[in-house]
């Protein structure tokens, strides 16, 4: 699935019904372009709906445009097992 970006609350939504659609449980995400607020916190977690989405900053460009940024999204099941194996 191509969102193009994913700043936008409804483009995060959208990946989450498309995962569980698909049966998905962990999936990659690269150039999200989600620019965090606090540039001291480099990795976010974030809630959308049943999806567990972290995430690393994207950055702006010379012309402030967001670019880059990379992420894993989970279901909640995958997130438990990840965390039990910690």
């Amino acid at each position: 699935m191509n969102t193009r970006t994913m700043r936008e609350l409804n483009s995060q939504l959208e990946l989450a019904e498309n995962k569980k659609k698909a049966n998905i449980t962990i999936m990659g995400i690269q150039e999200h372009r989600i620019v965090h607020p606090d540039a001291t916190q480099k990795v976010m977690h974030h809630r959308v709906g049943d999806l567990f989405l972290t995430t690393a900053s994207a950055w702006r460009n010379a012309v402030q445009a967001a670019t880059g940024g990379v992420g894993i999204a989970m279901s909640q099941s995958a997130k438990r097992e990840l965390i039990n194996t910690l």
